[in-house]
């Protein structure tokens, strides 16, 4: 079964009011916190204030590419932070510190050489989902295999890292292939387009319930 034009489109737009959920949930609670639920917190603003910048500049018919370049710059290294927070072995954090490096410096070459800032950035989207996939499932390794810690905290961000697995994950093809879809027809880029609307609705919610059991 084929969906309509117009419930592609909802599902689109709608998936993004999303993010305001973690908000709600978590802001509340943020002088409180620890230094992950304070990152994960300014991440979540970010991507509000952004949101709600990109939309203007979408009703006003002008190009906002240029936001999704900062935004992805912003989004990968606010998550490095966090995982940095989570790691607690000092070679792992080497190793997070050139990789958020390396994709700051590798985004700014996208944008100089291959991607400008008129265009979407599906180099640096897939760039940045391989790496934060990547550290997703080794935190769930270092979870299984070299941690101790089983206090609430710990199994709240189990939800938060599931969150960044299924969305980056789902998302991964989206971002590669996104040049070469619209060669598919206008249906098929706002289906997979509504796919992503889905699969960033499940990553919020996800973040929303793990920031609820989040205790510091």
């Amino acid at each position: 079964m084929t969906l309509s034009h117009s419930t592609l489109v909802t599902i689109c737009e709608y998936s993004q009011l999303f993010v305001l959920l973690p908000f709600l949930v978590g802001a509340g609670r943020f002088f409180q916190q620890d230094v992950v639920y304070k990152l994960l917190i300014g991440l979540i603003f970010s991507a509000i204030i952004i949101s709600g910048l990109a939309y203007l500049l979408y009703a006003q018919g002008t190009n906002n590419m240029p936001l999704l370049h900062l935004y992805t710059i912003l989004e990968g290294s606010f998550w490095c932070a966090i995982y940095y927070q989570r790691f607690h072995h000092s070679s792992i954090r080497k190793i997070l510190l050139c990789s958020v490096i390396g994709f700051v410096i590798l985004c700014l070459i996208n944008i100089c050489f291959f991607q400008n800032l008129e265009q979407y950035n599906s180099y640096s989207r897939s760039l940045e989902a391989v790496l934060l996939c990547a550290l997703a499932l080794y935190w769930f390794y270092y979870r299984m295999v070299a941690s101790t810690d089983s206090s609430s905290k710990h199994s709240s961000f189990f939800l938060i890292n599931t969150a960044v697995l299924i969305y980056f994950a789902g998302a991964f093809l989206l971002f590669v292939f996104n040049n070469f879809m619209i060669v598919l027809g206008r249906q098929h880029v706002l289906e997979a387009w509504a796919i992503h609307g889905i699969f960033l609705s499940i990553h919020y919610l996800l973040i929303s319930i793990g920031l609820w059991r989040y205790q510091d």
